[in-house]
């Protein structure tokens, strides 16, 4: 189960990245359209509402928080590392579709 988050843009929803439960949690940066380094990001999020895919509203500040801190936790005897994933500098990635800008998982794609 997967929960996608989106930023508003002039009137359009734009899709920011998903959470899933077992990865790290996923950013679009729309092939770097709203991303040029990790402070521009929060300068761009900070400048915009959002929400969820349920169209909740968040604080821009309570998403980074959930966005740059969840990661499952390794550690936990109940952890099991999804199918296909790799463990790097904490992030559990799927390296065919993600890589690691910034110390974010980015998405290769802006479809997922």
């Amino acid at each position: 189960m997967s929960t996608n988050y989106y930023a508003f843009v002039e009137g359009n929803k734009v899709h920011i990245g998903k959470r899933s439960g077992g990865w790290s949690f996923s950013w679009n940066f729309q092939n770097n359209k709203y991303y040029f380094d990790l402070a521009s990001l929060l300068k761009f999020l900070s400048k915009h509402e959002i929400c969820d895919e349920y169209l909740r509203m968040m604080k821009w500040y309570d998403f980074v928080s959930m966005a740059m801190t969840w990661t499952p936790d390794t550690s936990s005897p109940d952890f099991i590392m999804p199918e296909g994933a790799t463990l790097i500098n904490g992030l559990i990635i799927d390296e065919k579709k993600y890589t690691i800008i910034d110390g974010l998982c980015v998405a290769k794609s802006i479809n997922f």
